[in-house]
């Protein structure tokens, strides 16, 4: 039977580092002219979950890290995408396989890895999915698709915040959830398969 294995203190490590860059000296604050320059280039983001490429492209960067010598790459469990541009994925060290480590997609490039604490009398091997099986592409097919029911059903927004690969280790499933769809009155739920079709759509 497979049995999962649990991040540990992933939360605090990623916290402790957002919260060191929040703060800035004095002598670092931006005049009018950099903060207007600054909202520009804000309002000027390209929407990842409208462009296949660019998500192929942060794959594919993914890949080719130096730090990984062109070695074939296993995700750890889950991978969670931001409609802000951020994919969040963690990795078995292939030179070091009893490792895994957090590497964070922000402003168009991969930050440094973060080592994870992980926990559990698990296989290594029960809890991993090869990157290749899982296309970042597929997220704006999904993205458009989530947008569609959401029309349907009347949501207050259609346009997806966020979604996340899941590999389900206790029944070995894998499948793509989608951020919930909610209206006045009701909410949804949608999941889907690893090609990118619909799995479920269904009410709470």
């Amino acid at each position: 039977m497979n049995r999962q294995l649990c991040l540990l203190c992933v939360a605090a490590v990623l916290g402790l580092a957002a919260c060191g860059k929040e703060q800035a000296p004095a002598s670092n604050q931006q005049t009018p002219a950099q903060a207007a320059a600054g909202q520009q280039a804000e309002s000027a983001k390209i929407d990842m979950f409208a462009d296949a490429a660019l998500l192929q492209k942060a794959q594919d960067e993914l890949k080719a890290l130096p730090q990984f010598g062109g070695k074939a790459l296993m995700v750890f469990q889950d991978i969670f995408f931001y409609r802000d541009g951020r994919i969040k994925i963690t990795l078995q060290d292939p030179n070091n396989p009893e490792n895994v480590d957090r590497y964070e997609y922000q402003n168009g490039q991969w930050g440094n890895p973060k080592p994870v604490k992980i926990i559990g009398g698990g296989n290594m091997d029960d809890n991993l999915t090869p990157l290749d099986d899982i296309p970042f592409a597929l997220v704006a097919e999904m993205a458009k698709t989530w947008s569609e029911k959401a029309q349907e059903v009347g949501a207050e927004k259609t346009e997806m915040p966020s979604i996340s690969f899941n590999f389900w280790v206790h029944n070995g499933t894998r499948l793509w959830n989608a951020a919930n769809i909610d209206t006045e009155r009701e909410q949804y739920y949608l999941f889907f398969n690893m090609d990118g079709t619909v799995q479920e759509f269904k009410k709470k």
